[in-house]
């Protein structure tokens, strides 16, 4: 397993806070997600999934942790447009935004070919109807090595 710690330099790099109870009530964090995250700059992975965020929204300031490789929102409950931010975060290779109780609306993904380095991107159960649909699977197919779980059921070849 993943340590939380560097044994180096003492510096948090990963911080999981997944829910480990499935009934999805006990040891749930909820409400707002406090910016204070940010000290954290050599946090590499975070992982909120499972969690009852009350459909509040994403935090913008999550795409200011730049160095995030690993990213798990699903099953957290948020809510609310996903963060442009997360344009930031071009060193991350795996992004779990799925099935959200209160469905996130992604209305402008133009962020996500900034995600060079993405192996393997979830989407499921996030509303993509108001995406801009012409440039979406296009831009999808710019990422090299992406496995991708969302409910579009047409992607163009690759260019």
């Amino acid at each position: 397993g993943r340590r939380w710690q560097d044994n180096v330099t003492g510096r948090v790099t990963t911080l999981n806070l997944r829910n480990k109870f499935s009934d999805g009530e006990d040891g749930t964090l909820d409400g707002e997600i406090n910016p204070s995250l940010l000290v954290l700059k050599d946090l590499i992975h975070l992982d909120l999934s499972m969690n009852n965020f009350e459909g509040v929204r994403i935090p913008n300031f999550i795409g200011s942790l730049e160095k995030l490789e690993y990213l798990n929102l699903s099953s957290a409950s948020f809510g609310g447009v996903i963060p442009q931010s997360f344009g930031n975060l071009s060193r991350l290779h795996s992004l779990d935004l799925s099935y959200y109780l209160f469905e996130p609306i992604a209305n402008d993904l133009r962020w996500l070919p900034t995600l060079s380095s993405l192996k393997y991107l979830n989407l499921g159960g996030v509303d993509l109807s108001k995406a801009r649909s012409h440039w979406l699977p296009l831009s999808i197919c710019y990422l090299r090595s992406l496995n991708c779980i969302c409910p579009l059921v047409v992607f163009p070849p690759p260019p």
